[in-house]
Formats: C-alpha cells, structure tokens, sequence
C-alpha cells in the first residue's frame, strides 16, 4: 500500500481538492493530508469522508509547530506532494524531510531566477524604497532558502503542459533534474445548473477569482461591458465571484449598467467553497481578463508561461467556455475552450454574440466532445504513473 502526503500549508484549497479527487478510490493508494482545518471543513463530501484519506489538520497560528510534532508521519509516507511554499522557507528546510519530495511550483521565475525578471515599483518613493527592502531579504534569505530546497527536493511539479516545457528549456529543474506535470485540469464532467440553455432565461457570466487590478485587467472589463451591456437583448447576470477590494472605481461603473438585461453580484469578503462552487456550476461562461503578467513580491511572472492562474482550472474543472485575453499563454488542447480578445472592442463584439445568440453554447459542445488528457480518468492515470517513476528513481 502506497502511502502519499498531500501537504497545503497555506491557502491552495482548489489544488489539493484536485489531487485528492485525482488520486482517491486508486488501488493500493492510501492519501494522508496536511491541512488547514477549514479547507477541511469546506472540502467536498466525497474526499471530506471519503475512506482511504486520512486527515490532519491544523490552525494556521500552529502551522510550524504542528509540522515539526508530525515529521515522523510524513516520513512514513512514500511521498510527499508540497502543495504550497511561500517565504519564509527556513521552517520547512529544517524538517529534513527524507521521503521523495514532490515541490508543486506556482512561481518559476520566483524559485529559479527572480534576479532576471525583477519588477520594482515606480508608483511613489515610498513603494521603491519598500521594494528595495524586499529585494535586500531576497538576496540575503529568501533565495538563498529556496536554493537549499531545490537541492534537497525529488522532483518539481507544473500544473500544466506549457510551464513544463518553458522550464525544461529554460533548464529551471532543480539538482535533481526531475520535473512532472501535474493534470489538475481534470473535467469531472459535472451538471451545469440552471443556464439560459435550459430555461432560466438569464445567461449568466462569472469572472473567478479575488477582484484586484494587480492579476486581471478589470478596467478593460468595465469598459467592454459599459458598451455591450446597452446591445444586450437578453438578460445577463456578471458574478465577480472574489473578495471585492474596497474603493475600487471602476466597478462603480459596472453597479450603474444594473436594469432590465443586467445585474451585478459581489462580494465583500471570502467566498466559501459551497458558495464558489454554486455560482461555478449555474455559470454559462466566463470572461478571463488576464494582463500580460503579474507582480509576484518584486519579481515578474508571465501568466501561462511562469505562473498559472486558478481562473483557468476553474475553467476545465467546471466545464466552462471562456473569453480569455490574448496575453494568456494556454495549453494548445485547452484552446478550443476559449475565444480570444486583443483590446476592449473585441471583447464587446464577443459578449454581444455569446449574450444574444449564445455563442457560448458552441464553445460548450466542443468541450463535451473533447477527448483530451484534461478527463478524470486519463489525468489520474497519467498522475499516478508519473509519481511511481519519482518513488523508484
């Protein structure tokens, strides 16, 4: 019976669920996990008493100390899959860890060569001198913290195709020179709940993910749709399913559009998973509007390319069409889910067609006849085979 950790220290709920989902009910896979109490208490039902997971859980104000009392535990286990590893690294190295060792990266340019994609900020003398703070813990603890853990580790994992083969090229493997690819993307073939397709009558859009300007291009969104939303002739409904950072101007725009065709939903805190995945599961598209990178700490990262966003899992794991910015450097089987915008016009042109004539619907029946690695079964096997090469080398 393999034995397999799954550790999330943090707060990548949406990804441990995906592991679990991908590799609970294997034959001679036993899965323990690592967590925080309430991701546990928010997991769905089927891994949350699923036989065969065993749960450890903690309170975030513990997190250290609660892993250095279950070290043997982890040991025990076959492998580790590490989810989430953010500064400061020194408590995790000084665990020692001696199973095979699975580091999940978000970051690539943050782990392998922040100095060559550094991003201070220009904004005010203030934000430039904080940056340069950050870059002087950078140099004397931060890299070097993950330079030890890149020595130590099994493999590194991606989280899709294209991350892994911009790393293999750019040689950003660790000593081991192992790297994997993790298919989170897994369609579970989930029923859509009440869309306009099936008698609601309002298409509903949802833009996922907390609404800051930071990751996503939010004043282009307003604009399309202060121009679309007068062209609508039939009733749409935009969730904005994130925490709302408090005074932003721009979605002041968006709650003066509310009428006839169009209503507005957001949300002032943290989105429970329940909640998140309801409004998910009603949704009939979604709109990605994506920037060419973000800002991770000080350092640079190319969406698609060094980091991924959650947005695009949301999109495959639901089943979802998408209007997706062209900034986004995607998978090439994960290209028929989407249609692409280059600026605000050819955003309102694409609402205007996937609202009125529900365009959408196409996109749809193109994913419910795709074949690709992104089904169940397919990603769970290709897992699992790719983590036995790792507890053999």
């Amino acid at each position: 019976m393999l034995k397999i950790a799954l550790v999330e220290p943090y707060d990548h709920s949406e990804v441990l669920y995906d592991l679990c989902e991908l590799l609970f009910g294997q034959q001679d896979i036993e899965l323990c996990v690592f967590t925080q109490q309430y991701i546990l208490d928010h997991a769905p039902k089927m891994i949350r008493e699923g036989a065969g997971i065993s749960w450890f859980t903690f309170e975030a104000k513990n997190r250290i100390a609660y892993f250095r009392q279950k070290r043997g535990c982890l040991n025990d286990c076959s492998l580790i899959i590490w989810i989430t590893a953010v500064s400061p690294l020194g408590w995790i190295n000084r665990l020692a860890l001696t199973s095979p060792f699975v580091l999940v990266i978000h970051n690539r340019h943050t782990w392998f060569k922040p100095f060559r994609h550094l991003s201070l900020s220009s904004n005010s003398p203030f934000h430039f001198l904080a940056d340069l703070a950050r870059l002087g813990r950078l140099l004397l603890f931060e890299h070097p913290a993950r330079q030890k853990m890149l020595r130590r580790i099994s493999a590194v994992a991606f989280t899709t195709r294209n991350m892994l083969e911009y790393a293999v090229k750019a040689g950003h493997l660790p000593a081991s020179g192992r790297a994997i690819f993790l298919p989170l993307l897994s369609s579970q073939n989930r029923v859509l709940g009440n869309s306009a397709t099936n008698g609601a009558g309002i298409i509903r859009i949802v833009v996922p993910g907390t609404v800051t300007g930071s990751r996503r291009d939010y004043g282009l969104l307003v604009c399309a749709f202060e121009e679309a939303v007068p062209r609508f002739s039939r009733p749409a409904e935009l969730v904005l399913l994130g925490r709302l950072d408090s005074g932003n101007q721009d979605l002041e725009k968006l709650r003066r559009l509310q009428g006839e065709f169009f209503r507005l939903i957001t949300f002032e805190s943290w989105v429970p998973q329940a909640i998140y995945d309801d409004h998910m599961q009603q949704a009939d598209f979604l709109v990605l509007p994506y920037k060419l990178y973000r800002r991770f700490g000080i350092v640079r990262e190319y969406l698609g390319k060094s980091a991924n966003s959650g947005g695009i899992n949301d999109m495959v794991r639901f089943g979802l069409p998408a209007l997706c910015s062209n900034f986004y450097s995607l998978d090439v089987e994960l290209e028929i889910w989407i249609e692409r915008y280059t600026d605000h016009q050819a955003l309102v042109a694409l609402l205007i067609t996937w609202v009125n004539d529900c365009k959408f619907q196409e996109v749809k029946n193109a994913i419910n006849n795709s074949k690709g690695i992104y089904q169940k079964e397919k990603a769970s096997s290709m897992l699992i085979s790719q983590l036995n090469q790792i507890m053999k080398a």
